[in-house]
Order: structure tokens, then C-alpha cells, then sequence
């Protein structure tokens, strides 16, 4: 998502309603004018962010929101099916001027196995890792219950993993 489609989504969705929110959520950011139009503020603070690859916060505050109101699709989802209950991993990918990052949303009975909190990785945009390929690694530990349980096992008695891209 870049800034501008950022701060029109940020502005009309009222994520940021207000200078103690800038504050809040942009903690470095000191050069908020108050005697400005919110939406102006709040443009700023948001350009400020983006520029700085200081968007951690913005993101991990807003993050559903953004997910919920369609502006952020998952780059890949994981489907767990273990005796009969289904887990669901999302993994996201947001970004700033030179950063991805990236979070995993869980869903389901299962979901607390892995410890989502914060965000998954936070990476160069030049960074040739592929984060896809860890993010389904790590889908299927969580699958074998970090190898407790043997895959092709799993597998056999009809627990099933699939991912969507």
C-alpha cells in the first residue's frame, strides 16, 4: 500500500481521529503542528512514518481494521485440519518506504500454538529472503506439533495442511 492510498484509507476510515492518537501511535514523531486541520496532521505524521520505516505501531495497532475493511489481502493463508478442528494462519504483508511487514493472523481452535504477537518479520525490500517458503515452514511445525508428530503420518490418518496464495 503506498502513503497516499495510506493516508486516504487512514482519513475516511478515522483510524487516526486526533492529535492524541499522532502522539500515541507516532512516539518519535515530533513535529506534529496542532494548529493545522486534522487531516492534515494526520497526512503528515503518516508521510513522516512511511519515510522513516517507522510504521510498526500504525500497523500492529491497525492491522485488523485494515483486514476487516478489505484494503489488505493475506499474501498466504494456511488451513490446519487436526482431528476434526481447523486452524487458520494468514500471513500479511504491509509496508513503508523500504521495509515489508509482515504479520500472522490465527483463527480457530488451535490458533494459541503459535505465538502471533508482533509482527513475523520485518525485512529490507531489497531482501532476497522468502519469507512465503519460512511463513509455510513454520505452517507446517505447527502441523506436526514441532515435530512431535511425523507429516507423512499426519497425512495418512487424514489431517490435512494446505496453503493458498
Amino acid at each position: 500500500m503506498q502513503i497516499q492510498q495510506l493516508i486516504k484509507i487512514c482519513q475516511e476510515s478515522k483510524l487516526i481521529t486526533d492529535s492524541n492518537d499522532i502522539d500515541f501511535i507516532f512516539v518519535n514523531y515530533d513535529s506534529n503542528d496542532e494548529s493545522l486541520p486534522i487531516d492534515q496532521q494526520i497526512a503528515a505524521a503518516l508521510t513522516w512514518a512511511y519515510e522513516q520505516d517507522a510504521l510498526d505501531d500504525f500497523y500492529l495497532e491497525h492491522l485488523e481494521t485494515l483486514v476487516d475493511m478489505g484494503h489488505i489481502d493475506a499474501v498466504v493463508d494456511c488451513s490446519i485440519q487436526l482431528m476434526g478442528y481447523e486452524t487458520y494462519y494468514s500471513l500479511y504483508r504491509l509496508e513503508s518506504k523500504n521495509k515489508y511487514y509482515y504479520k500472522v493472523e490465527a483463527s480457530g481452535l488451535n490458533h494459541e500454538v503459535w505465538d502471533c504477537q508482533g509482527f513475523y518479520e520485518v525485512d529490507d525490500k531489497t531482501s532476497k529472503k522468502d519469507i512465503i517458503a519460512y511463513f509455510e515452514g513454520d505452517c507446517e511445525e505447527v502441523f506436526t506439533n514441532y515435530g512431535e508428530f511425523s507429516y507423512s503420518q499426519l497425512i495418512k490418518e487424514g489431517h490435512r495442511i494446505s496453503f493458498e496464495r
